[in-house]
């Protein structure tokens, strides 16, 4: 059947009219209106071969009419033909005021990335109308279209902010240009007055309320959202985004699940409930689904894989996990997490020198993590470099100094370097961040021996004793000619 059959009784007359002279193979006649609207109702559907085919009739029908050289040349722009194409269609085009003429020259500008005559030939042209703001108000906004399909935000804003006969939608657009140029203030404000019209600018309302950590706000307007539509994925996956930042990560699962259920293509709520899965530590399930997204085309594959190696990680499934971040790590060389994760699988693994490669790779991005200091110093004990592990671990106590793992490591290795004053500072403070720590009476005991403070090492040793009845045993293993003590 010819694709041009389809049911014509929902379609204007002039495209009736049209479809089936095509159908019966007919020659009928077309005025310069109806071959306007049509062209325009297929630009509408973006179907560029009926657009050309009826440019092609409107320039034997009406050939001295030289508006089809600004509908060609648009079409041209829209297929992103070569630039001289549309170029020596709009310089042959007489009148240089047409609204569509000052759009498409706009455009063309911009598809050639001539950003800064595009911007000059705007500012110029606009200058020009300042005093019939409402009759050029369409085109402005058409202009507004324009810089936004290129990524232009702040030139998009400001053609959005000059126009004076905005449709919902519109206003929904020019919100979008607010939020990249961060003018978040005017975007909330837009927001507002679409929200009894738009489901997308309570959405939108709650996406940035949750990023402004205005929780309450956030909950309501996306509840708001729900009620008016509970089939809106966006709206149940902003609120498991939201439920996500509180916390809430039961809730954030249901939130998703709603969103796939909705859509069980949704590769984004999917990846963000692995992520909620991943927060409540079933990492098998999380593994499940980063590992069914790393074909997905709408996230980045290395971002999956460097997920699907912490999940590995948590499992202490080191070899498989450090495939995967080595394929994350071919695809981005410089991300924090992607080397400290490498570190960490390798030092689980017993590569204590390829541990020390990539803790220092991770630290040439950000110095300011604790955790590279502190897996590079694990490998450097390994490796004997025992004063370059009390470097590393000193650097790493420096960034977390309430961590009390960090504080007994630190004091361990100040004892076997003979540091005996630094091990009991802080072993002490190990010891008041946490007295349940295993040892961590007999290792202040042991270096108070070594200060030679005898009192405080049997008084600390006491306590030892009252926890563990073999405390002496292990006191005596780190100092055995501490003996004679005992014997006295």
């Amino acid at each position: 059947m010819n694709n041009m059959s389809f049911e014509l009784k929902d379609k204007p007359d002039f495209v009736k009219k049209y479809e089936k002279t095509l159908q019966q193979n007919e020659s009928k006649y077309f005025d310069v209106d109806e071959l306007i609207d049509l062209i325009e109702y297929y630009h509408d559907l973006r179907k560029r071969e009926q657009q050309s085919a009826i440019l092609n009739l409107a320039e034997k029908l009406h050939p001295d009419n030289d508006i089809w050289l600004l509908l060609r040349a648009r079409l041209y722009i829209d297929m992103d033909s070569p630039a001289y194409l549309y170029n020596e269609l709009l310089n042959k085009f007489s009148d240089k005021k047409d609204e569509l003429f000052i759009v498409l020259k706009v455009r063309a500008y911009l598809f050639q990335k001539m950003i800064d005559e595009a911007e000059e030939f705007t500012v110029n042209y606009l200058s020009g109308i300042q005093d019939k703001p409402k009759k050029y108000s369409r085109m402005t906004t058409q202009l507004a279209y324009a810089f936004l399909e290129k990524g232009i935000y702040y030139m998009a804003e400001a053609l959005f902010n000059n126009s004076n006969s905005l449709s919902t939608d519109d206003y929904l657009r020019f919100a979008f240009c607010c939020e990249q140029t961060k003018n978040v203030k005017k975007a909330v404000e837009i927001y507002k007055l679409c929200k009894n019209e738009s489901i997308e600018a309570l959405i939108s309302l709650g996406a940035i309320y949750t990023h402004q950590k205005e929780y309450a706000k956030a909950d309501l307007v996306l509840q708001d959202a729900i009620n008016r539509d509970p089939y809106n994925k966006m709206a149940w996956f902003n609120l498991g985004i939201l439920q996500a930042e509180k916390e809430q990560y039961e809730e954030a699962l249901e939130s998703f699940n709603f969103a796939i259920a909705i859509d069980d293509n949704d590769h984004l709520a999917l990846f963000n409930k692995a992520h909620t899965l991943y927060q409540l530590e079933k990492w098998t399930e999380a593994k499940n689904i980063y590992a069914e997204l790393l074909e997905s085309k709408s996230i980045e594959k290395w971002k999956v894989e460097l997920c699907l190696a912490e999940c590995l990680e948590n499992l202490q499934e080191y070899p498989k996990a450090l495939g995967y971040y080595f394929e994350a790590f071919k695809k981005h060389r410089h991300h924090y997490s992607i080397l400290v994760g490498m570190a960490y699988s390798h030092l689980q693994i017993g590569n204590y020198n390829d541990t020390v490669a990539f803790a220092k790779r991770a630290l040439e991005v950000d110095d300011n993590q604790p955790d590279a200091w502190e897996y590079m110093g694990e490998a450097l004990m390994f490796l004997d470099k025992i004063d370059e592990a009390v470097l590393a671990y000193e650097k790493a106590f420096k960034l977390e100094p309430t961590d009390k793992n960090l504080l007994f490591t630190l004091g361990t290795l100040y004892l076997d370097t003979k540091k005996y004053e630094l091990a009991k500072k802080h072993f002490i403070l190990a010891y008041k961040y946490d007295p349940t720590i295993p040892n961590i009476e007999v290792m202040i005991a042991v270096s108070y021996f070594y200060l030679k403070d005898y009192d405080q090492m049997l008084s600390y040793l006491n306590l030892a004793e009252n926890r563990n009845l073999d405390a002496s045993k292990s006191f005596l293993e780190f100092c055995p000619e501490a003996k004679y003590l005992f014997t006295k």
